[in-house]
């Protein structure tokens, strides 16, 4: 049975029509994944509107070290306008580090494909040129049937 490989980006965005007839699980795969992410992020949204709410009091953030009772720089937010905003720069930089880490692995995917697509060129070329010299050749075989190879002796 064949493995079904989904791109991250396209993980929820399945249909049954997207997947390979000859594998019955993975649709019940997708669905379980679907069923158990939802309660999940349901789950997250209700603590992040709870802290939001809980934190609402304005917080100055002052950016001067070096006079912090009279700062050239400071910002008075909720607290959870702060912790949102580090939320959000966290998963950003995580994001950015992961594809610059991962930069390796797509070159050689992309050298690979290359590869890939000049090899089958290759073949595709050379099963035209042996179709021509088949059909072309004299020696009694009709239109497009391959010579038989002579038996061993």
């Amino acid at each position: 049975m064949a493995r079904l490989v989904v791109p991250k980006f396209q993980k929820f965005r399945l249909a049954r029509e997207d997947l390979p007839p000859d594998e019955p699980i993975a649709w019940e795969l997708l669905v379980l994944r679907r069923l158990v992410w939802f309660p999940v992020a349901l789950v997250a949204a209700v603590l992040l509107v709870t802290l939001a709410v809980a934190n609402r009091e304005p917080v100055r953030l002052v950016l001067d070290p070096f006079r912090p009772d009279a700062p050239v720089i400071s910002m008075t937010l909720p607290l959870y306008a702060y912790l949102l905003a580090a939320l959000t720069l966290g998963v950003v930089l995580g994001g950015i580090s992961t594809w610059f880490t991962q930069g390796r692995w797509r070159k050689t995917a992309r050298v690979k494909a290359q590869d890939a697509m000049r090899w089958q060129a290759e073949a595709d070329r050379l099963t035209r040129e042996r179709d021509s010299h088949v059909g072309g050749h004299v020696g009694g075989h009709a239109g497009n049937q391959r010579p038989m190879l002579a038996a061993k002796r």
